[in-house]
């Protein structure tokens, strides 16, 4: 593409599976689309950086089609359809097929077919003098017929036929012996763009290794609308890990630091952090700002010169076709393959040195190299307004993502009130002594959470930075700390963030499908920990037990282990269960700051810190950082700080607030909930129960500002023989009852069963397979490299939530057939190969899944049974429901799986929970870990 200075290039037959765009090398990307199960037919289309800005959609239709929509200029957008037809031979059914499928995808005025579509128009004018030209060529079949007839329906004229040139310039195919010469590779467009094609014709002397020729169509077409990218020159800051440039980092600082202190909270943050700045750029410069395109690390003067070699060879053949010329024209063929093949392999052998090495310390370039498979690469810089109109102009795309985080970020309330006003002015409030002191140690603590390799707020200051800075440069943060507490005033770098737009899935021209990520100062980070680590301890002390979110020592295994075991306990005995889900709107950012202040000091916090925190509020703006730039920044006015590490506390002060006045309402003992965050589950025998909940949550928060979802809260009943009747309503709207509902990750089905988990997990850890096993059937990638992957992100995946299973010996199959299809990937086997199980595992060096499943129960069981009494995980375990079992066969317990795997290592669990061994650590660790056959 280089040498012909093609922008465009369309690939039929790639054989390729599945689909996708991926980076190539030069900054050239190819967008396929592919059989998922086979790698039969395939097509594909490969574009340059300039094209590749203005893609506004990729839709991958089949294995036969693939169409790219390209804004040309301000009003126009060009269709490519890259196609690949059935040849002939093929059943007319699938031709048919093919055809119809063709059509539907001609969608506009302005469309441009290309590909292998096996047919033979000739060359006979006669009834379709618009559609082919005067310089046909051959003879007609019967696919030509259709082509020209799909043509006239759709207003297309074959390019190809419409300019005079040599034999050699028309024939797209060639066979290997000579005696065939046809054309059924086109250039098919739509008449009203007709004029914008110069030319086309074959390019009969580039060695393709296919007995197709290169059709080459050059259009005339306005200036493409040029999309700017957001180039930044960041600064090199991993110069850093080289000791040197530390040592000089370190000097620079100590000689700029000043020696008493400034005036102002502003003047001191503006001298510490130009200073850092400074230094980095000194020490490690900046990048030019121009993105670094791929390269293929193998192609050096050797492989050039003999794939040069093969061209020239080539073109000799393709003009003096003598069987002297062919042989030589075979033998550089096959040179040039070996010479690839070499290189390659000393490559390889290199970067899997590199891996093993990388492996055995910090892991960072494989786990590049994963995330970087299951990086999705297509983009869309475009963006359609309220009207549903492409907008390509940069200042108006950039308008278009601020107004639309503007919106979201600043929820409007009834009774709107002043969200930064102060505490003062609502609450009555005596004056108290600030009893808070900022000490060394505060800094030492701080110290331990500077985080590297995280991306920065518009103060450029990495966590790299100020680790490296030493002990002067520690000094000095806790110097401008100590201004900061004293004044209770943040620096005005600390009140702006930086959204970062992430796509989430659907149309990527719309901003709904994306959700932001705010970027702000790692040093304001730090203050707000210190801040946290001032108010948690009292904080601590007022949350109820049922907030299981942001706190040390719970996580969402122990809601989902209690809600199992409520279910299991209450279907064994024929009781009905009333689940509520409920999902609050924009949590984080609707909430009231007035009633965050007030959430505080009821909670005792000193006025003088609630001060502190409320200043980091005072003034906050954010801007969005978009493919084509920066947005002006807009206010945000509602909500708690996105990205802020004080703004979990924050939350959670809230929603115990809410609880408690929900209680004092209908009653602590009718209040039946689980709260992860703003993730709340509330209970009941009956629906009325649930009913009471709802109404006084919903009162209760929202004079909060929270307000719930209608759409995303959710009803599920566990029952065991008829389904109960009755409803549940919010705000007067009737709540959607369904069968299973994600829970904090964990699938929830109203059987009471795991059969709808182990299916997701299953299905989850096959979509991660997929994305990666490019590197785990590679030969080159070390075996050790292959088994990290599998403990570190495969297993997790696979059996998140395991602890709190009851599985039957059918799931357990489905499990290992899970696993063993991973495992034998890494030593490139199949079950072809019928290799047992316990020798692919021994190959790789693992243990059984399912033993490993077996130590996670019973290690949480045996950290359950040693947990506080009122923890929810264990009030549920030892709960006891009132009633009678029904006859039968009972459904397997959690108990019995646990009485099982203990029986196994050869313990009763009778005798340990009669004599509490499991309060013996060691003794139980060993147990667990004992071996299993």
């Amino acid at each position: 593409m280089i040498e012909r200075k093609l922008d465009m290039l369309g690939l039929s037959e790639t054989k390729w599976k599945g689909q996708g765009c991926k980076e190539l090398r030069d900054g050239f990307y190819l967008y396929w689309s592919g059989n998922i199960n086979t790698g039969r037919h395939g097509v594909g289309i490969i574009v340059n950086n300039k094209i590749k800005m203005n893609v506004v959609e990729c839709q991958y239709i089949s294995e036969r089609l693939l169409t790219l929509k390209i804004k040309i200029h301000k009003n126009q957008v060009i269709d490519i359809l890259q196609c690949y037809a059935p040849q002939v031979g093929c059943d007319d059914t699938e031709k048919l097929q093919f055809e119809e499928l063709l059509e539907e995808n001609i969608r506009s005025d302005n469309v441009i077919i290309i590909g292998d579509l096996n047919a033979q128009v000739g060359q006979d004018r006669y009834n379709c003098e618009s559609i082919i030209g005067a310089h046909g060529w051959g003879s007609r079949n019967t696919e030509g017929k259709r082509l020209i007839d799909l043509c006239r329906r759709n207003n297309l004229a074959i390019g190809n036929t419409w300019y005079k040139k040599r034999k050699s310039h028309k024939i797209t195919r060639y066979s290997w012996d000579g005696r065939y010469e046809t054309v059924i590779d086109y250039t098919i467009l739509s008449k009203e763009i007709h004029n914008t094609l110069c030319d086309t014709k074959v390019i009969p002397n580039v060695s393709l290794g296919s007995d197709h020729r290169l059709l080459v169509s050059t259009f005339r077409f306005r200036k493409l609308c040029e999309v700017k990218m957001n180039q930044e020159r960041k600064i090199k800051i991993w110069k850093l890990k080289e000791r040197e440039n530390v040592e000089k980092f370190q000097s620079i600082i100590q000689n700029n630091i000043p020696i008493t202190e400034l005036q102002s909270v502003e003047e001191e943050w503006k001298a510490y952090k130009n200073c850092l700045i400074h230094a980095a750029e000194e020490v490690c410069g900046r990048t030019s700002g121009r993105r670094r395109w791929k390269e293929t690390p193998w192609w050096n003067e050797r492989v050039k010169s003999a794939v040069c070699e093969k061209n020239n060879m080539f073109r000799i053949y393709f003009k003096n076709r003598t069987l002297e010329n062919r042989d030589k024209y075979k033998r550089s063929k096959q040179n040039a393959k070996t010479v690839v093949i070499e290189e390659r392999n000393v490559w390889l052998e290199k970067w899997s040195n590199t891996l093993q090495n990388d492996v055995d310390g910090n892991k960072k370039v494989l786990y590049g190299m994963v995330k970087n498979k299951r990086r999705d690469r297509e983009e869309c810089k475009y963006l359609t307004n309220d009207d549903g109109n492409l907008v390509s102009d940069n200042d108006e795309i950039k308008n278009i993502w601020k107004e639309y985080f503007n919106e979201l970020l600043n929820v409007v309330h009834d009774n709107e009130e002043n969200e930064n006003e102060d505490i003062q002015g609502t609450n009555s409030i005596e004056i108290q002594e600030d009893t808070y002191e900022l000490m060394w140690n505060d800094i030492d603590y701080v110290w331990k959470f500077i985080k590297t390799g995280k991306a920065t707020g518009i103060d450029e200051i990495s966590g790299e930075m100020i680790k490296n800075s030493g002990i002067a440069g520690k000094h000095w943060l806790y110097r401008l700390f100590r201004s900061i507490w004293i004044n209770k005033t943040v620096p005005d770098d600390w009140r702006m963030g930086v959204v970062v737009p992430l796509f989430k899935k659907g149309d990527r021209k719309k901003c709904s499908n994306f959700r932001g990520i705010t970027l702000t100062s790692q040093v304001s980070k730090l203050y707000e920990r210190l801040l946290e680590n001032k108010i948690r301890p009292i904080i601590e002390t007022q949350l109820n037990e049922e907030q299981y979110g942001f706190r040390a020592g719970r996580s969402t295994i122990d809601l989902i282990f209690g809600l199992r075991q409520l279910m299991e306990k209450k279907y064994e005995f024929g009781k009905d269960l009333w689940m509520a889900f409920l999902d609050i709107k924009k949590a984080f950012d609707a909430v009231r700051r007035t009633k965050v202040w007030d959430a505080l000091q009821h909670a005792g916090i000193n006025k003088h810190m609630v001060d502190r925190i409320q200043d980091l509020y005072q003034d906050i703006s954010s801007k969005v950082r978009t493919p084509v730039g920066t947005t002006d920044s807009f206010a945000i006015t509602t909500g708690l700080r996105q990205g802020g590490v004080l703004s979990p506390l924050l939350f959670i002060n809230v929603i115990n607030e809410i609880q408690n006045k929900v209680c004092e309402k209908i009653g602590s003992g009718k209040s039946n909930l689980m709260l992860f965050a703003d993730d709340i589950v509330l209970w009941g025998s009956n629906n009325r129960e649930i009913q009471i909940q709802i109404d006084a949550w919903a009162e209760k928060a929202k004079s909060y500002g929270l307000i719930f979802s209608q759409e995303k809260s959710e009803v599920l009943i566990l029952h065991k023989d008829n389904k109960p009747d009755g409803s549940v309503k919010l705000d007067g709207k009737e709540l959607n009852k369904v069968q299973q509902f994600k829970y904090l990750g964990s699938t929830i089905s109203e059987k009471g069963t795991i059969t709808e988990e182990i299916n997701n997990r299953i299905n989850t850890s096959s979509r991660f397979y997929n994305c990666i096993k490019g590197i785990i059937w590679n030969k080159n990638v070390p075996l050790k490299c292959k088994r990290t992957i599998y403990q570190t992100y495969f297993v997790p995946i696979l059996t998140y939530g395991s602890e709190t299973w009851t599985v039957k010996r059918k799931e357990e199959s489905r499990i290992q057939a899970a696993e063993m299809k991973f495992l034998r990937s890494t030593v490139g086997k199949t079950r072809r190969d019928r290799i047992r199980n316990e020798n692919i595992r021994s190959m790789v060096g693992t243990e059984k899944l399912q033993n490993r499943i077996e130590k996670t129960r019973l290690r949480w069981y045996g950290h359950v049974k040693r947990m506080d009494d009122n923890r929810i995980a264990k009030k549920m375990l030892e709960l006891k429901i009132e009633g009678v079992r029904s006859k039968g066969r009972p459904r397997m317990r959690y108990r019995d799986m646990i009485s099982s795997d203990m029986n196994k290592r050869g313990q009763d669990l009778n005798d340990i929970e009669s004599n509490r061994k499991y309060l013996d650590r060691t003794w139980y660790r060993g147990v667990v870990n004992r071996p299993v056959e």
